[in-house]
């Protein structure tokens, strides 16, 4: 992990145990410093504002990941997922958020209701 972005403490195990939850088959989409802990993969993605087909999809919520500049446009991003019927989440954890492709699973309300409104910025 980039030491600056992500220094080794308990926030840290915690991303480590979530991203353990992915299986070794099918696509991932994340956000750009996990992109090196999963470039071995054979397909997977850089978070982006524009759908993709992704198995798998590893966020963090207490951080405005590139390229989403404002909490309000990742914020939106975000619900488009959970609200999606095609997304669930598969594991939580202090702010990382693992969902997987499921259609016909239907909007995910639990964690719909969880999502801040205002940023809440929690560094590792």
């Amino acid at each position: 992990w980039y030491r600056a972005a992500y220094p080794h403490n308990a926030r840290t195990e915690a991303c480590h145990r979530v991203l353990a939850r992915i299986t070794d088959a099918g696509s991932v989409m994340t956000f750009d410093q996990v992109i090196p802990h999963i470039c071995r993969r054979r397909e997977y993605y850089q978070l982006t504002n524009a759908p993709r087909p992704a198995d798998w999809v590893f966020l963090d919520i207490h951080r405005v990941p590139f390229p989403f500049v404002t909490w309000r446009e990742y914020r939106e991003y975000l619900v488009g997922l959970l609200a999606s019927p095609d997304y669930r989440v598969e594991a939580a954890e202090d702010g990382f958020w693992l969902l997987r492709r499921d259609p016909g699973h239907g909007p995910d309300r639990e964690y719909l209701r969880q999502l801040p409104e205002r940023f809440e910025f929690r560094s590792m």
